[in-house]
């Protein structure tokens, strides 16, 4: 897939994710990546393995694609039962801030407001697609930190959510979601 395709493939994806999102918002997270492009990226997406941020860079990810690639799965874990409970978001807040998005930072913003209100499930079949174009030109060891970094940040959101009621059980709709974001990306 060429660089076009996927920069429009992604720009779908941001469009659908920043939709109800205060734009003040989109721009702090904007200036911050411009700021400092390798750490602007982890900024804003939570996501630190070298080989993953190489791998964006080489794509040309920028930070507001990148927020948007790393957050989604997250906000699809979070909506897997179609409500989300106060004492359920608080634990999704702070295993989103342990997995390095910190509280304060346009991304942890950006999640929390998708935590208020469910999105369209359209987002994460965009987000399927992005991922699945982004990463077919990708080294695989590039491609295999990234799945490493959003599968291991969903999983922990997914038994966050669990453990308010099941002591970190992932349900299986979060199950179901986990799964579906493993096949997302290329074997």
């Amino acid at each position: 897939m060429s660089d076009d395709e996927l920069r429009v493939r992604g720009r779908s994806m941001e469009e659908a994710f920043f939709v109800h999102e205060n734009e003040r918002l989109r721009l702090n997270l904007r200036e911050m990546v411009h700021q400092d492009a390798s750490g602007g990226l982890a900024v804003a997406s939570g996501i630190h393995d070298p080989h993953a941020l190489n791998g964006l860079t080489t794509r040309h990810v920028d930070g507001d694609t990148a927020a948007a690639m790393a957050l989604v799965p997250l906000v699809a874990i979070a909506w897997a039962d179609r409500e989300l409970h106060d004492r359920e978001r608080a634990a999704l807040l702070q295993a989103v801030e342990s997995a390095g998005i910190s509280q304060g930072s346009p991304s942890h913003a950006l999640l929390d407001s998708w935590f208020r209100e469910r999105p369209d499930p359209e987002l994460f079949e965009r987000w399927k697609s992005f991922i699945a174009s982004l990463c077919a030109d990708m080294d695989t060891s590039a491609v295999e930190a990234l799945r490493a970094e959003i599968i291991g940040k969903a999983r922990g959101v997914a038994e966050a959510a669990g453990g308010i009621l099941g002591f970190g059980k992932v349900s299986a709709r979060e199950q179901e979601i986990l799964d579906e974001l493993e096949h997302a990306f290329p074997v």
